[in-house]
């Protein structure tokens, strides 16, 4: 057994590894899924060692346990009565990162190392974004695709480097902080806009309105003027791209009503628990209407470009009924920590109010692809989240020691 002493100085190695891995996460998140997941898988281990060592877990509630562990057993179900089990299953292991919601609470100790992450992160997807530019700029690449592998998860992480570069401008920064945020934004929101991402303009747009309607209606004024200066002086092909949200005819348009309208004939095959977490194609195929033609490569993607849309599909009404109440319990925690941090803690705040913006626009970018799918954009959201979890109890660690003064 391990004395008192040993124990002690074996925790403290192992909080100061830990604290490694999060920050390495926090570098690798915006150009590589790799190092993402081994800065991760480390970080875990050692938290999950630490644990067994002190036979103390730091769990902090979050307000949504429930609902995740309950679609983690839909999962499991639609995965045992799936057709193509090991499939499905094997599909599952993206559950394997809702810890990052209780392992950075838990680490992150203090305003000044919440900081430092929160910078980590945001400089690192501004060299992504500069790297992604260049790239656009000196080779045949037609969109901006950074590090990623489409350009539709560039564009989904996109949209949390903006709202984040953007909530910490107007919101969190001291007077020279806050000009260096507001230089920080530019590339990163030129990158977001040659993504030519439709789905991620909307949530862009989705997180600004959420700082207007709870922070600052100036905010209207500034999208106003962006809009206007993106029409004037963008390119014909990126004005087209915007103009062409609402046209039903454009291509990939017309691929999703297609896929969103054949899984109507669908869904009341699987009514309760989905087809399982398997590649969509064949079934596609199986009950598509007579005479359609799926022989397309477009069609060959495997997934339905609908968070809601898939989820049905594959985990059932069921399925569709928990992911639902997951994430109005994930809304409804962002937002009690927003109301709840003090104006005083501007910092703090600002990031409870960036974690419910992302949040809202991940869904609504997830009206248009299969976000929730997508490991990469899963685990910004999941540690974009744990940041509004952590500011929460930094801000309550800092009033209760200024009362005890």
């Amino acid at each position: 057994m391990l004395n008192l002493r040993n124990q002690n100085h074996i925790q403290n190695i192992l909080d100061r590894v830990i604290i490694f891995f999060i920050f390495c996460l926090a570098a690798f998140i915006p150009f590589s899924i790799a190092g993402s997941e081994i800065s991760y898988g480390g970080a875990l281990l050692c938290w999950l060692l630490k644990g067994i060592l002190t036979k103390k877990w730091n769990f902090q509630r979050t307000g949504f346990d429930l609902p995740f562990a309950t679609l983690i057993v839909v999962g499991l179900l639609a995965s045992a009565f799936s057709e193509k089990s090991a499939e499905s299953f094997y599909n599952l292991r993206k559950f394997l990162l809702i810890p990052i919601l209780y392992l950075i609470p838990a680490q992150v100790s203090s305003q000044k190392q919440l900081h430092q992450l929160v910078h980590v992160l945001i400089f690192f997807a501004l060299g992504t974004a500069v790297f992604g530019i260049g790239k656009f700029l000196l080779t045949s690449w037609q969109k901006v695709i950074a590090t990623q592998s489409t350009t539709m998860t560039w564009g989904a992480l996109s949209v949390f480097f903006v709202l984040f570069w953007v909530g910490l401008f107007l919101f969190g920064g001291k007077n020279k902080q806050r000009w260096l945020y507001a230089i920080g934004f530019v590339p990163q929101f030129v990158a977001l806009l040659f993504s030519y991402v439709r789905g991620a303009y909307l949530g862009t747009l989705g997180g600004f309105i959420v700082f207007a309607w709870l922070k600052s209606k100036r905010i209207f004024l500034y999208v106003l003027v962006a809009l206007v200066i993106v029409f004037v002086f963008s390119p014909a092909s990126l004005t087209q791209r915007i103009k062409s949200i609402a046209d039903l005819n454009v291509g990939s348009t017309q691929l999703r009503l297609k896929q969103w309208q054949d899984s109507l004939r669908i869904i009341p095959h699987y009514p309760i628990l989905g087809v399982g977490w398997i590649d969509l194609h064949d079934v596609h195929v199986r009950y598509a209407p007579p005479g359609a033609d799926l022989s397309e490569d477009r069609f060959h993607i495997g997934h339905f470009h609908n968070n809601f849309v898939q989820i049905t599909m594959i985990f059932g009404i069921l399925g569709l009924v928990v992911f639902v109440w997951l994430f109005i319990q994930i809304l409804r925690t962002e937002y009690r920590i927003f109301k709840d941090i003090s104006s005083r803690q501007p910092f703090l705040q600002a990031l409870a109010l960036i974690g419910l913006a992302t949040t809202i626009a991940f869904l609504i970018n997830g009206l248009f692809d299969w976000t929730f799918g997508d490991e990469e954009v899963v685990i910004i959201l999941y540690f974009t989240i744990a940041i509004s979890l952590t500011a929460k109890r930094l801000a309550i660690k800092e009033l209760m020691s200024n009362s005890e003064v």
